[in-house]
């Protein structure tokens, strides 16, 4: 059974219906925004190892300006 919804132009009466039928674009649009949100967070992981990065390289030059043996920075 197949209701009009004011969200989507199609949508099934039921969630565990046997087909479920919705137009190509509204397919498409939804994917789309699957894999920009998967490419975001990709991005947002790589920006915070690239930052984690940089501060570890900036302690060690803070540590080694003071000389502070490598046992203490752990």
């Amino acid at each position: 059974m197949i209701l009009a919804s004011p969200r989507k132009e199609f949508a099934t009466a039921r969630a565990g219906a046997a087909l479920s039928f919705c137009p190509l674009s509204l397919a498409v649009k939804k994917v789309d925004k699957q894999i920009s949100r998967r490419e975001k967070v990709r991005l947002d992981a790589f920006a915070a190892k690239e930052s984690g990065n940089q501060l570890n390289e900036r302690l060690d030059k803070v540590f080694e300006y003071y000389k502070i043996p490598i046992s203490t920075r752990t």
